[in-house]
């Protein structure tokens, strides 16, 4: 399917595709020039940053994805929803478009998170935004981070000195609870 609209925040399918190949098995979209596996990820979700000038124009790699490989562009109303909930796997048959609003499995979007486990001890995957905590006890998330080996890393701190404290800064600020002082 492809839409009226031609270009996305400016950039074409060619010269896109000038810039990045995209490889619909495995989900991995690569640096033409290169040859760097693009993987910067920002709120769970995986983006490109592209400089135009002196502006870094940021694109979602999931709208890219779909450009290369169906040459797509999203009108307003579209947007896009991974089948199995997670952000990361941009694999061409997991990506979905759906208009705004509309759930297209007869089933809402929204999804209680839930945490996996990884290979080291107190780091969880948490799903489906995909980002990972590390965890003092078995239910304390005290560091947030969209990089796995920076969670490692704050956890192995962690054992060497139950004394080190770092917060995270995944999370607005204006969320966090402020008790009143008396």
């Amino acid at each position: 399917m492809k839409t009226e609209q031609e270009d996305y925040k400016g950039f074409t399918h060619k010269e896109l595709d000038s810039k990045f190949s995209y490889d619909p098995n495995s989900g991995k979209i690569y640096n033409k020039k290169s040859g760097k596996l693009m993987d910067s990820t920002r709120q769970g979700s995986l983006y490109i940053g592209i400089r135009r000038g002196t502006e870094v124009i940021t694109l979602s790699s999931a709208r890219v994805a779909l450009i290369l490989e169906k040459d797509m562009f999203l009108e307003k109303k579209e947007t896009i929803r991974f089948k199995d909930g997670d952000n990361l796997n941009l694999k061409i048959d997991n990506i979905l478009v759906i208009e705004v609003g509309q759930n297209n499995t007869g089933k809402t979007f929204v999804e209680e998170p839930y945490s996996v486990a990884t290979e080291t001890k107190g780091v969880f995957k948490i799903m489906p935004k995909g980002f990972f905590v590390a965890r003092r006890g078995p239910k304390q998330a005290v560091y947030r981070t969209n990089s796995y080996e920076e969670a490692v890393k704050i956890r192995k701190e962690w054992e060497l000195d139950k004394t080190i404290h770092h917060w995270d800064h995944t999370t607005d600020m204006s969320y966090i609870p402020v008790k009143n002082k008396k």
